[in-house]
């Protein structure tokens, strides 16, 4: 009041704008030595809003190598950082998408592991949101050993090859493997049954055998 004369007064709502961040991966599962490909997207979910400088980041993703990145903006700014990469745009309005493709190299140091990865979005006006994405680098390596009952025979005699394979490579899974013995020398030929493990098939070819 003023002079005891009431005076209206006037509410001001001040809406900020709000990031959201969906991040995804083109495979779950690849080997080492794949290229591996994340797509990031940046959304201002608030309408009549704009986020101002808006930032995004990717910046660790230890046993991978930086390969590119680049936005679906011509006026955004794309720049490796570290081992990922950081984006900025002067401006991000209600319903924009700011797209960024992200594409690394996988590494021996990330076989048999499964890596996730965090890209994070913010602004000066709008707080900072995260998502992430997995993937399982998965190459195996094969040990394999043959070894044969005995070193002389007779004519008539069996002898007993074994074969085995084995997976060295910790935390992988090697997939669809096939074992081939089908050379065996001059003279000898398979006779007999083939054992193997339960769930593998064993099918006789020429003079040895495939195995599945």
């Amino acid at each position: 009041t003023v002079d005891g004369t009431k005076i209206g007064s006037n509410e001001v709502s001040i809406t900020s704008p709000e990031l959201a961040i969906e991040k995804s991966v083109s495979t779950a599962e690849a080997k080492v030595g794949d290229t591996v490909t994340y797509t990031i997207k940046v959304t201002n979910k608030i309408k009549d809003t704009t986020a101002k400088n808006v930032v995004v980041e990717d910046t660790s993703l230890a046993g991978f190598e930086y390969v590119s990145a680049t936005s679906s903006w011509v006026n955004a700014t794309v720049a490796k950082k570290g081992n990922g990469f950081t984006a900025k745009a002067a401006a991000l309005a209600y319903g924009e998408t700011l797209t960024i493709t992200y594409k690394v190299k996988a590494l021996e140091a990330a076989n048999g592991k499964t890596t996730t990865n965090t890209a994070s979005a913010s602004a000066d006006n709008a707080s900072k949101v995260e998502d992430n994405a997995k993937v399982y680098i998965n190459t195996a390596e094969f040990a394999i050993n043959k070894v044969v009952s005995k070193h002389e025979w007779q004519e008539g005699d069996a002898v007993d090859y074994t074969v085995e394979v084995r997976n060295t490579a910790a935390g992988t899974t090697a997939k669809n493997v096939v074992i081939s013995d089908i050379s065996l020398p001059e003279g000898l030929r398979v006779d007999g049954d083939i054992v193997a493990p339960a769930g593998v098939t064993v099918t006789k070819e020429g003079t040895g055998f495939t195995s599945r």
